[in-house]
């Protein structure tokens, strides 16, 4: 096993950790933006991450994928779209039922 392979691992991984660890927690949590700010950093932060594992994993993939980046941003910020209304209404309906249960 080479060394650079292990190094390219650890940079893949580095990646990940900083996206979903540590960068969703604070657009979605800390962060007091718009929501139109918070799903287009978080597109494209997601996509400029995934692209440089793949390109970490293998640069003749990320040769193939390259020209898709702009259907994989859509699409990115479509599923955000989504994503951050469902998350939405969940937490307005858990806020409004601990609200319910101090005033009772």
């Amino acid at each position: 096993m080479e060394m650079l392979y292990l190094w390219r691992l650890a940079g893949i991984a580095a990646i990940a950790a900083v996206l979903f660890g540590i960068m969703y927690n604070v657009l979605w949590n800390q962060f007091t933006l718009k929501p139109l700010w918070n799903i287009l950093i978080g597109s494209i932060l997601s996509i400029a991450g995934g692209m440089g594992m793949v390109w970490l994993f293998s640069i003749e993939m990320f040769a193939s994928i390259r020209a898709w980046w702009p259907g994989m941003l859509l699409l990115s910020v479509i599923l955000h779209t989504v994503a951050f209304y469902f998350y939405a209404r969940a937490n307005s309906k858990k806020s409004a039922e601990e609200l319910n249960k101090i005033l009772k």
